[in-house]
């Protein structure tokens, strides 16, 4: 399972560009710049709270049969606010019919970190629940998950 999530995240970092990961890209994430995660965790956020953000965006019904998964980058500020700057959607509900940038952006609260962070997530939605994990890169464009 953790081989095959690690394929999945490369490929899909395949076609990365300067800050923004993903191809969904947003604006209005005021930042110069930022670090991205490594070995550890440097932002830390409630993922049960996450989750509920997430199922906050869709309409009602739609949680009863959205599956698939979601890669997120979130700029986490010193002030532990958040800004979703890309995603990938590849779930059975489109991002259009999702308010995830606004629920991140005004919702998602982190513990301060210690430095402006792109915290890298991948929430997978299944019939049999939820699951988040977190990445990181080693610099050189290889990309780790990191224990929660």
């Amino acid at each position: 399972m953790k081989a095959r999530l690690l394929i999945l995240f490369y490929c899909i970092c395949a076609s990365m560009n300067a800050q923004q990961v993903f191809s969904e890209k947003f604006s209005n994430c005021n930042v110069t710049a930022f670090s991205l995660e490594t070995d550890s965790i440097i932002a830390k956020v409630d993922n049960k709270q996450l989750v509920n953000l997430i199922f906050e965006s869709l309409d009602a019904q739609a949680w009863d049969y959205i599956e698939g998964y979601l890669m997120l980058q979130v700029i986490v500020g010193l002030d532990g606010g958040s800004c979703l700057l890309s995603l990938e959607n590849k779930t059975n509900i489109p991002t259009s019919q999702m308010n995830l940038k606004s629920v991140i952006d005004s919702e998602l609260i982190w513990q301060k970190p210690s430095c402006i962070t792109s915290a890298i997530l991948l929430v997978v939605i299944g019939k049999n629940g939820v699951a988040v994990k977190r990445f990181g890169s080693n610099g050189k464009g290889g990309w780790r998950i990191l224990n929660i």
